[in-house]
C-alpha cells in the first residue's frame, strides 16, 4: 500500500519545479506553514505564495517517502539476511546425522580404494544402490559449506522480489562516484526482470569476446552462486538470474548507506556532494575557517 502511494506521489511531483532558490531557513518555514494550514486558510493567501507553499510541501513529502522507500529496501534485505542465517543454523542441526553418514561413506570409500585401487566393483559395498541419493546429499551439504547461508536467502528473496523491484524503480538511483558498475548492473536486471529464464546472458552481442557488464565487483561469497564458477579468472557469459538480482540489491543497499549511490530529491539519501562547498569557496575561506576552529 505504501509503494502504491509512493508511485502516485511520483507522478504528481514530476510536473512540479524542483527548486525555488529559497534559502534553507525560508524553505523550512514554508514547509511548516503549509503543514499547519488547512484548505480554507491556504485559500486566503496570495496565489503565488499559496502555490509555492503547496509545491514545497509536496516535494518535502515526496523526499520523505523516498527516504522511507530506501529504508524499506534496506530493512527487507537485512531481515532476509538474518532469517537466512537462522535457517542455516536450523539446517545444520537437523542434518548433523547426514553429515556423519557422509563422512562415514567417504572414509569407507578411501579405505577400499587404498586396498583395491584397480577394482571399481570394490566400491559397491560402500555405495551400494544409494549412490545417487548419496551424491545428492553431498551436493546439498556442500551448498551450505563454510556457513554459506546465501542459498536460503535466495529462497526468501523470491517472495519479496516484486516489492523490492517496485521500490527500487521509484528511487531512480544515481551514482556519486565515477564507478558505475553496480548501477549498470541494476539497470540490467531491471531491463530483464520480466524474462522467464533461469540465467541471463551478459555477453556483448556485437562483440562476443567482451561482456556488456563488469561483474568483478561481486564478492567471493556470491561468486559461485551467481556465475556457477569457482575460479575468479573463468570466462563468464551467463549469470544465475535470481542470485544475480539479489547480489545486486544487497550491494545497492550497502552503497546507499555509504553514499556511493544516492536518491535524487530525497533528504536522507540525497547526493552528499550537494552539501559541499566549491573549491573556489574553499580556497577563499579555508585559512579564516581554520583559524577560527583552531585547526
Amino acid at each position: 500500500a505504501y509503494i502504491n502511494y509512493l508511485e502516485w506521489l511520483s507522478t504528481l511531483q514530476q510536473l512540479l519545479p524542483t527548486d525555488f532558490g529559497l534559502p534553507p531557513t525560508k524553505h523550512r518555514q514554508f514547509i511548516n506553514e503549509a503543514k499547519a494550514l488547512d484548505h480554507a486558510e491556504l485559500l486566503k493567501l496570495k496565489t503565488s505564495k499559496r502555490i509555492a507553499m503547496v509545491v514545497v510541501l509536496i516535494r518535502h513529502q515526496y523526499a520523505q517517502t523516498l527516504d522511507n522507500a530506501a529504508q524499506i529496501v534496506i530493512k527487507v534485505l537485512q531481515k532476509m539476511d538474518a532469517t537466512a542465517q537462522k535457517h542455516l543454523e536450523e539446517y545444520l542441526v537437523q542434518h548433523r546425522k547426514n553429515t556423519d553418514k557422509l563422512v562415514s561413506v567417504l572414509t569407507g570409500t578411501v579405505k577400499i580404494y587404498l586396498e583395491k585401487p584397480k577394482s571399481v566393483a570394490a566400491f559397491d559395498p560402500v555405495l551400494g544402490t544409494n549412490s545417487e541419493q548419496l551424491l545428492k546429499m553431498c551436493e546439498q551439504y556442500m551448498a551450505y559449506a563454510d556457513n554459506n547461508y546465501l542459498p536460503f536467502m535466495v529462497r526468501l528473496y523470491k517472495k519479496q522480489r516484486s516489492q523490492i523491484f517496485r521500490a527500487i524503480e521509484i528511487l531512480n538511483l544515481a551514482s556519486a562516484s565515477e564507478d558505475k558498475d553496480v548501477l549498470n548492473a541494476l539497470h540490467f536486471i531491471i531491463e530483464n526482470r520480466k524474462r522467464r529464464t533461469d540465467t541471463l546472458c551478459i555477453q556483448d552481442e556485437k562483440n562476443p569476446e567482451r561482456n556488456k557488464l563488469n561483474i568483478r565487483w561481486i564478492r567471493e561469497k556470491w561468486w559461485k552462486l551467481v556465475t556457477g564458477k569457482s575460479s575468479r579468472t573463468a570466462k563468464i557469459t551467463h549469470v544465475d538470474k535470481a542470485c544475480f538480482e539479489l547480489c545486486v540489491f544487497e550491494r545497492v543497499a550497502e552503497e546507499l548507506g555509504n553514499g556511493d549511490l544516492f536518491v535524487p530529491y530525497s533528504e536522507k539519501f540525497d547526493d552528499y556532494r550537494e552539501q559541499l562547498i566549491t573549491w573556489e569557496e574553499y580556497e577563499a575561506d579555508h585559512e579564516t575557517y581554520s583559524e577560527q576552529v583552531g585547526i
